[in-house]
């Protein structure tokens, strides 16, 4: 049996009893990997991690299956197939040493990760991605996955004996592998091998250093300004087509009338049928310049077919939400945007206006995002005490994050968490539940500690030789991780997390929250 087989074929967890709530959920996370549903089999594990933290087994099988899902997104990606798939083989050799220096001298693990384990982390990818009868299908034309059985065990048994390596050696084995790949596929493109070795590559760090597809790239950059140019919508597959996932608010999609709706069935864009069409292109082709319009054609069960004409503009996506419970203010802060803060302070100036007595501060769900603007959050209630301290990849940027801020708030406050609080976010709970300053609501939080910073990649003119007059056509960035954070009394989040001081599950959470807001404003 071969090391990818090994990897394939899901291993046996410890054996449960019957009535074990895990149960019937692994078994469907199992069944979903044999049937290669990465994405749903992600989901899956990442639920058997929150209801059982110590089965190691279901946190390295979540990793496999994001890490597939990833792949075969990459592979379906319109930015990723027009600008970086068609690079020439010499500028992929050279996009491949600028992401391996980079990996080797400016991520927080760099001492621990040599070349050799990047070069091999490179190789497994390459060799998954022969396996998938979509790369096949769309790169090898149309051979199946059970042909490249010989070019696997050929790459397997080239390198098997490597392992130590150079950054050098590292480059010099990516192009050997492909040129083995050209003997054996003459017809593959050399620039879509050296691309699953970069890829490959990244993963070789942590969980969270990754390379981003131009697209990918554009929209976390929006994510993290708070502003991003398109239409409104957001698209999911639904029994194998586009359908509408959400309707932003004040969007020219929240505009049409009749109303789209969460189900529409999105049939064609700019007079192209979505017929067999994953939701990452489909996205791609509603995406333009601000100012110009899309035709789509949207069909659902009360109005039948239409078609819509839409304008792109620039949207803004608040961060922060607000309400107000009785005596209590409620602000539910979605991500650390460069807009949170502002958002922030000025609905809590509007919540203090109002006279409310206690606050809870809703951080389910929160990924996380900007840590400047959560430690900045964290000063508002906190007179003085330490906030986070962080390990950084350099040393001297290493720091420990005080308050001193004698105008803190005092009210009583209740943080709401759940298994998707994380990075950022978890700093936040961290910081208000040691310093005694808020009681925490929920669920154990996820346990990404750490930051993560962004490098965008050179375009595909400065990859020519000569380097060319203008930056060409986007090829990606990678995201890594630059430091690590802990919490005030010196504890890891990574792995961990934040536990609640009061463990509630789902529909009780907000009013858990909102009767003990109540309680604390009595005790005053």
């Amino acid at each position: 049996m071969s090391p990818l087989t090994l990897l394939v074929t899901p291993p046996t967890a410890p054996a449960l009893g019957p009535d074990d709530p895990v149960k019937i959920l692994r078994a469907e996370a199992e069944s979903l990997e044999r049937a290669g549903d990465w994405g749903k089999a992600a989901v899956k594990y990442e639920e058997l991690i929150r209801l059982d933290r110590t089965q190691a087994v279901f946190r390295e099988r979540y990793q496999f299956c994001l890490l597939r899902y990833l792949q075969a997104v990459r592979f379906r990606d319109g930015s990723y197939q027009k600008d970086v798939l068609t690079l020439k083989y010499s500028q992929a050799v050279r996009l491949y040493e600028i992401v391996l220096f980079n990996l080797l001298h400016n991520t927080l693990d760099k001492e621990k990760v040599p070349p050799a384990v990047l070069f091999h982390k490179g190789l497994e990818e390459f060799r998954f991605a022969l396996a998938s009868p979509e790369f096949c299908s769309d790169h090898l034309e149309g051979r199946k996955p059970d042909e490249t059985k010989g070019l696997r065990n050929a790459l397997q048994a080239l390198f098997a004996d490597r392992k130590t390596m150079t950054y050098e050696e590292a480059v010099d084995a990516v192009r050997e592998a492909a040129m083995k790949s050209k003997n054996h596929f003459p017809n593959v493109n050399p620039t879509t091998v050296v691309m699953e070795f970069l890829c490959g590559a990244c993963l070789a760090m942590d969980d969270y250093t990754v390379y981003l597809t131009p697209r990918q790239l554009r929209e976390l950059c929006a994510t993290l300004k708070g502003h991003h140019v398109g239409v409104g919508l957001r698209l999911k597959l639904e029994d194998n087509k586009p359908v509408v996932a959400e309707v932003l608010p004040d969007s020219p999609a929240a505009e049409v009338m009749p109303s789209l709706v969460a189900g529409d069935h999105v049939a064609a864009i700019g007079k192209k049928s979505t017929l067999g069409m994953s939701p990452e292109t489909a996205m791609d082709l509603l995406e333009g310049e601000e100012g110009t319009t899309i035709e789509i054609v949207v069909a659902s069960p009360k109005h039948g077919h239409r078609m819509i004409v839409l304008s792109r503009r620039a949207l803004f996506i608040p961060s922060v939400h607000q309400e107000i419970l009785g005596q209590v203010g409620y602000l539910k802060i979605q991500c650390f945007q460069e807009t949170t803060l502002a958002e922030f302070d000025a609905k809590l100036t509007d919540l203090m206006e109002r006279d409310c007595k206690a606050l809870i501060l809703d951080l389910r769900g929160n990924p996380g995002g900007l840590l400047d603007v959560s430690i900045e959050i964290a000063k508002r209630f906190l007179r003085n005490g330490t906030i986070v301290s962080t390990q950084h990849m350099d040393p001297k940027s290493s720091k420990t994050y005080l308050s001193d801020n004698p105008m803190a708030l005092t009210i009583p406050v209740v943080v709401l968490v759940d298994g998707d609080t994380a990075s950022a976010a978890e700093v936040l709970a961290g910081a208000l539940k040691e310093n005694g300053r808020a009681t925490v609501v929920g669920q154990t939080t996820y346990g990404k500690g750490c930051s993560q910073g962004l490098l965008k990649l050179p375009g595909e003119g400065e990859l020519r030789f000569p380097a060319g007059s203008n930056a060409g056509g986007a090829t990606g960035g990678i995201r890594i991780t630059i430091a690590r954070f802990f919490s005030p009394t010196g504890h890891p989040y990574s792995g961990h997390g934040v536990e609640p001081d009061v463990p509630v599950d789902g529909e009780l959470q907000v009013y858990q929250a909102q009767k003990l807001a109540q309680d604390l404003i009595g005790m005053r």
